[in-house]
């Protein structure tokens, strides 16, 4: 797996922030957890199991087994806050979502209680968690690591509550899964959670642009790779994915971190492995009866409906995520310009990547514009069409086809102003989380059918059906989650930003 070169992360390292107008340093959990695993090289600052950021004193909760430490005396009155705020996002994710108790760490950090430091160590103006020693219970079928949490002295009273949630994400999922490989799962997942722990924050709206400005990177990826870091080398991309997230929550769920939960249980395993994986997860809980190709290719369609595109009928807070987080266009071409040459993507998407234009029909467009992606044969391809009407849902579109097969799409234009098409690398039958991701390039050819006076419809007649998958499918209905039987038989088998004691304000 590519990833970053020692110069770049140390130089992110050494800053304490991303050399960018609009935010500073990150959680460094995923550093942490590339350099433990050996896929960065080792910055060279000492942490074993036991190290510890230093304490001079430290407050205790009276409900919950957790304790907060400073490294300053003059930081003895910040504690109790800090304490409220992890005991907030302890009955938020543990009590009420139902996510499973972190182990303890007895004797580290002094008891059993999960830790939170308030210091300088290792921190650089961030936060971090990191996980330690070996499986806290080798009867059950987790791989639970305990974990501790450390916290920027500089984050504000203001900041701290959504850095506490988001750390505490980490908690707990090193204690399902502490050796879960994909690092974008991690992030997209703690940051999904801090906003339904403290949800009038909406921290993620800095982030969404990470991501959706490089949908042609695999949600494989994160920010350590080249794949990434080759177009935003300080890129937040796998915390902007949080809108995976979204997606997983709102599609699948009530919006209430559970389904998140349930994906950490159905990917966990009991033994340092990555068998089931972030993928073998997702098919089980949200395509038991396909693949996780089916999923993707819906949230290829969700990612499309942001800011000025919203169509109220996507995410729920889609509408006002600022336009810079929109997805990435292609091209812009007029109806005419579409139909006149084939559409190729100057940036070709990875194995679950995709790539989008924007079509602009012309004022009192009729008939039916039929889109046909034609990709490498390698790969699974599909097509997502969304005619915008101006007001109200979207008219939606989406196809799949088999490896190699070329998939079509038909959009009435009838009332359009524009029209999103996005094309979606769903990557080879059998795609595996560990495996790295292959850019793969297609072609997209669009045509216009005049309406039929007669009224009659071609595809009613069976010529000219899509190749397969679903033609005119919309976001409602779909499979439902697995049962619990199926989530216990899998189960067995950068930096987060400082920000001023202000109210935010969308971006």
């Amino acid at each position: 797996m590519t990833r970053l070169s020692l110069s770049l992360c140390a130089a992110a390292v050494a800053l304490g922030a991303a050399p960018s107008a609009r935010a500073g340093v990150r959680c460094h959990t995923p550093r942490i957890l590339l350099e433990e695993r050996g896929e960065i090289p080792h910055s060279g600052v000492p942490r074993g199991a036991a190290f510890r950021p230093t304490s001079v004193g430290s407050i205790d909760s009276a409900i919950y087994p957790l304790r907060v430490h400073w490294r300053r005396d003059s930081d003895a009155d910040r504690g109790p806050a800090i304490l409220e705020d992890a005991e907030h996002a302890w009955r938020v994710q543990v009590e009420e979502m139902g996510w499973p108790q972190p182990p303890g760490d007895e004797p580290l950090g002094g008891d059993d209680r999960i830790d939170f430091y308030l210091t300088n160590e290792q921190t650089y103006g961030g936060a971090y968690t990191w996980g330690t020693g070996g499986d806290a219970d080798p009867s059950d079928d987790l791989f639970s690591l305990p974990a501790y949490v450390a916290l920027d002295e500089s984050l504000t009273a203001s900041d701290m509550p959504v850095y506490v949630a988001h750390e505490f994400n980490h908690v707990l999922q090193y204690g399902i899964d502490g050796w879960e490989y994909r690092v974008f799962v991690w992030e997209s997942t703690a940051q999904g959670m801090e906003d339904v722990v403290v949800d009038e924050k909406d921290y993620y709206y800095y982030d969404i642009a990470d991501f959706n400005s490089l949908p042609f990177a695999s949600i494989l990826h994160d920010s350590y790779q080249d794949a990434v870091a080759d177009h935003a080398p300080y890129s937040y991309y796998e915390y902007g994915g949080c809108i995976f997230s979204h997606f997983l929550e709102q599609r699948y769920g009530l919006w209430d971190g559970t389904t998140l939960r349930d994906l950490w249980l159905a990917l966990a395993d009991a033994h340092p492995t990555d068998d089931p994986d972030f993928l073998d997860a997702a098919e089980v809980l949200f395509a038991p009866e396909g693949d996780f190709g089916d999923v993707y290719l819906e949230f290829a369609s969700w990612r499309m409906f942001v800011s000025s595109r919203d169509d109220g009928a996507h995410f729920e807070e889609g509408g006002l995520w600022p336009d810079r987080a929109r997805v990435f266009l292609e091209g812009e071409p007029t109806l005419d310009e579409a139909v006149a040459s084939p559409m190729t993507p100057s940036e070709p998407p990875y194995d679950l990547g995709a790539s989008y234009w924007e079509i602009a029909p012309g004022e009192g467009a009729t008939g039916t514009l039929r889109l046909a992606a034609t990709g490498d044969q390698g790969a699974r391809w599909g097509v997502v069409a969304a005619a915008l009407l101006g007001d109200g849902p979207a008219r939606l579109a989406s196809a799949r086809g088999l490896s190699g097969e070329s998939v079509t799409v038909e959009v009435d234009l009838e009332g359009a102003e524009r029209v999103l098409v996005g094309v979606a690398n769903l990557g080879p039958s059998g795609l595996d989380a560990e495996d790295e991701p292959e850019r793969r390039g297609f072609e997209l050819v669009a045509e216009l059918r005049a309406p039929d006076p007669a009224g009659d419809d071609d595809s009613a007649s069976g010529e000219d059906e899509p190749t397969s998958g679903c033609q005119g499918c919309d976001s409602s209905g779909g499979p439902g989650r697995a049962p619990a039987a199926a989530l216990l038989l899998l189960a067995a088998s950068r930096r987060r930003r400082s920000r001023t004691a202000t109210p935010l304000d969308p971006p």
